[in-house]
């Protein structure tokens, strides 16, 4: 008579199997968001600059100051606010010159400039 059915040596082996595999797949998840967020950070640090650029063409100088996430450059945009919680972005101006910050999480960014950032931060962009 045969019988029918799993020993547990097989369960066992298949659910260690299906546990490697969701581990590594959660992982490959955690890398793409954290990739994607600093995507969108650079994205809207390029969207800050644009709105710094247009403020200068109609003011002859940049907004002087510090601003973080949630504060207005003028009429052109709300600065937003960084994909994950509790992070900001921030712009350090004078009337000729200014430094947007961001903090990246998977990427090295370029930290020129970022002593003069308002939060801790490692990526920056300068005015052109």
């Amino acid at each position: 008579m045969k019988k029918k059915g799993f020993t547990l040596v097989e369960l066992v082996v298949v659910v260690a199997i299906i546990g490697v595999l969701v581990s590594l797949g959660y992982t490959n998840y955690q890398t793409s968001m954290a990739r994607a967020r600093d995507g969108k950070r650079k994205g809207d640090l390029e969207q800050i600059r644009s709105a710094l650029e247009m403020y200068r063409t109609d003011n002859q100088k940049y907004p002087a100051g510090n601003l973080v996430s949630g504060d207005s450059i003028g009429s052109y945009l709300i600065i937003p606010n960084d994909p994950s919680a509790g992070k900001q972005y921030s712009y350090t101006g004078t009337a000729n010159s200014y430094i947007v910050c961001a903090a990246l999480e998977k990427e090295s960014g370029n930290a020129t400039g970022c002593g003069s950032c308002v939060v801790t931060c490692n990526y920056s962009i300068p005015n052109p």
